[in-house]
């Protein structure tokens, strides 16, 4: 009985203290965006005067999602499952996931883009290996092999959840100087200029998405003025990037489209933020 007491306090204990985290942080009178004190006064005029309820709602929606992470995560170590030749294809979808997740990430958004005709691939990334360039590096070597020449000529898109996101924008942009038809690159929660709870993190991949972390202004330029279209997608109320501001400011030429209330990892399992993607990469296809 004290065991599962235990599981049940951390269930609910972690989500809230990411969220009082969060708190401090948008409450701290750092921000000067539009002449607002801090940034809990533009999140305010943003949510319509709902903050708190919307953090309510999305902290309901860490708590929620956690037994759905830890059920969906051992598909994930099956590496056969997530990749998936449609014929004929749309085009092809290729996800990152974010840090300490694994392609199970990707469950819904696999099963929505093969009903919809296109092909899908899921690469894999661990918290142990080098830096974010490393990791791109041997990404770009191992998605050129999987793709080959043959897919040249098929519309290519590329989404990444968190730092998947980054890798995403950089992988597109790899791929269409190798002259891959990239349609456009998706980011789901996407750190740009990192995250300060990736300090509590170990492995040297998390290290590279602390806030300020040089490497990450080199990705940034690389990001910028991407020859196709590139979009994140972010929450206000996303408890795991913070300062929130590293989700709205984005790299030159990118779009952005604000989600209601929501948890960084349930924009995954979020059937409304799944669809909203697909009819996204479908506008772009």
């Amino acid at each position: 009985m004290g065991v599962v007491l235990l599981v049940l306090a951390l269930w609910v204990l972690i989500p809230a203290l990411t969220y009082v985290f969060y708190w401090y942080e948008v409450s701290t009178p750092s921000c000067a965006h539009e002449g607002a004190k801090s940034e809990k006064e533009i999140l305010e005029r943003l949510l319509d005067h709902k903050l708190k309820r919307s953090v309510l709602l999305s902290l309901f929606s860490s708590i929620l999602v956690l037994p759905v992470i830890l059920v969906t995560y051992p598909f994930g170590l099956v590496k056969k499952w997530w990749s998936a030749k449609a014929t004929p294809s749309k085009g092809t979808i290729v996800f990152i996931h974010g840090l300490f997740h694994n392609p199970s990430a990707a469950l819904l958004l696999k099963r929505a883009f093969a009903k919809r005709g296109f092909s899908f691939i899921s690469l894999q990334h661990h918290c142990w290996e080098g830096s974010i360039w490393d990791v791109f590096n041997r990404l770009d070597k191992e998605l050129e092999d999987i793709l080959g020449e043959a897919s040249q000529q098929e519309p290519v898109i590329v989404i990444g959840h968190s730092l998947g996101g980054l890798l995403a924008g950089l992988l597109g942009r790899s791929l269409s100087e190798k002259g891959y038809m990239v349609k456009g690159v998706i980011s789901l929660g996407t750190p740009f200029y990192g995250s300060r709870l990736a300090s509590l993190s170990c492995g040297r991949l998390a290290r590279s998405v602390r806030f300020g972390n040089e490497e990450l202004a080199d990705v940034r330029m690389r990001l910028d003025s991407p020859p196709f279209k590139a979009i994140q997608f972010w929450s206000p109320t996303d408890n795991m990037v913070l300062p929130l501001s590293s989700l709205y400011q984005i790299p030159k030429g990118w779009d952005r489209i604000t989600l209601p209330p929501v948890c960084h990892t349930f924009v995954l399992f979020w059937p409304g933020v799944i669809n909203r993607v697909v009819k996204t990469v479908e506008e772009l296809v």
